[in-house]
This record gives structure tokens, C-alpha cells and sequence, in this order.
């Protein structure tokens, strides 16, 4: 990402599910949304919950050992991601 992101997302990634926040950056709450991760459907259909805010944020999730398709897809579609350590 080439521009001053203007978006924040929080991603809390498990097997099943994934829950997720937008921040404006005055740390409003601009949307919240929890997303099942089906087996058969985990790319296009989880990544497209993003669109809204692609080219404008920053992705931030957690440094969990199962993160790693995810982080790839979200940057494979051009997001600045980082991968978090909560316990530091």
C-alpha cells in the first residue's frame, strides 16, 4: 500500500470463524462482522468482507500458526497486512 492508511481492521481468526472491526483513523468504530469459514468456500467469499475497505487500510491479525493463508490471500489481493503479537 502506497497511501496513508485511512481504514483499520482487527482480524480474530479460528478454524471455523472469523470476527473483525473497522476503525476510521480516530479509532471510530465504522463496522463490525463476525464471518463463518466454510471448508469449500475460504477465499473469494471471506476475502470479499474486505473489499469495502481495499486500498484504503491496514490489516492487522493475530500470530496464530493456522493465519498463514490468510495473510497471503489478504496480500495476494495488494492489503497492507501485519501479523500481531498479542502477549508483547
Amino acid at each position: 500500500m502506497t497511501s496513508v492508511a485511512r481504514h483499520f481492521i482487527g482480524v480474530d481468526l479460528h478454524k471455523k470463524a472469523l470476527q473483525f472491526c473497522v476503525l476510521d483513523d480516530r479509532g471510530n468504530l465504522l463496522h463490525e462482522q463476525a464471518v463463518k469459514i466454510a471448508p469449500d468456500a475460504a477465499g473469494e467469499m471471506v476475502f470479499a468482507n474486505f473489499q469495502p475497505w481495499q486500498g484504503t487500510c491496514r490489516v492487522a491479525v493475530e500470530a496464530v500458526g493456522m493465519n498463514r493463508w490468510f495473510v497471503n490471500g489478504l496480500q495476494a489481493r495488494g492489503y497492507d497486512v501485519v501479523v500481531a503479537d498479542p502477549t508483547s
